[in-house]
């Protein structure tokens, strides 16, 4: 149901638009001036704001002054009830955030027109709002994504380099070994040697490869289970 707040210091015209309102289907509440209309502003929460320009206390301006300086209020569209006399001041009014204004007397069809024409240009407002942050939280996620997977590859780099590092050293000592060998059977030894550390190092450019193929967005679950893309999870440690 549609919330509706009525800042207005005539009773007579208060409650007559309260009465209209509750008639078409509105929840409708009213304050006789600027203070207690902020105060219920902030309580009511109401979809609209129908706020009467000259008042005691509290005039429309410094009232639409406080609503737009609460945070719990910013977002409440505001229209300015004024009188014929007054409609020149209306463009101070909507530089300072009203969202519209009618000018009395008016009918209450007048009244409901005003009301309708706002409540859908704000809930416009409210769905361009949504489809922006939408968009927003979907180009985070792909960023984050994108994140994790050049840290995945970062890391499958850094994991590569460390796993050849011992072989290489041992095919150089095995290079020297065979130059030295003082036998044949030794050479054969030495020889048997390289040939096994360069099917190792085969085998872990054969696994690079395949993980390589892993990184996409579309794996990146399977990335985050194996803790290949840099997140915390010792549970599952994985090593090529």
């Amino acid at each position: 149901m549609v919330k509706i707040l009525v800042i207005e210091d005539n009773s007579d015209l208060r409650e007559e638009m309260l009465l209209f309102l509750e008639e078409k289907q509105i929840q409708a509440i009213g304050a006789e001036d600027g203070v207690v209309g902020f105060e219920l502003a902030q309580e009511f929460q109401p979809d609209l704001i129908l706020c009467d320009l000259m008042m005691p206390k509290r005039d429309g301006y410094e009232t639409l002054k406080a609503l737009r300086n609460h945070s719990s209020t910013v977002h409440i569209p505001v229209v300015f009830l004024t009188a014929l006399s007054e409609r020149a001041n209306m463009r101070k009014a909507m530089e300072n955030g009203a969202d519209d204004y009618l000018t009395k007397p008016f009918t209450l069809d007048e009244l409901l027109n005003t009301i309708a024409a706002c409540l859908n240009k704000e809930n416009h407002y409210q769905s361009l709002a949504k489809i922006e942050r939408e968009r927003a939280d979907a180009l985070e996620q792909e960023i984050q994504l994108l994140k994790e997977i050049n840290s995945a590859k970062e890391n499958l780099l850094n994991k590569l380099i460390q796993e050849m590092s011992d072989p290489l050293t041992t095919i150089n000592l095995a290079l020297e070994m065979i130059d030295e060998a003082s036998t044949e059977a030794r050479r054969r030894l030495y020889l048997k040697t390289l040939k096994k550390e360069f099917s190792h190092q085969v085998q872990l450019i054969n696994q690079a490869t395949d993980i390589r193929k892993l990184l996409t967005p579309e794996n990146i679950h399977l990335l985050r289970y194996f803790n290949i893309s840099g997140e915390s999870n010792s549970a599952n440690e994985t090593k090529l």
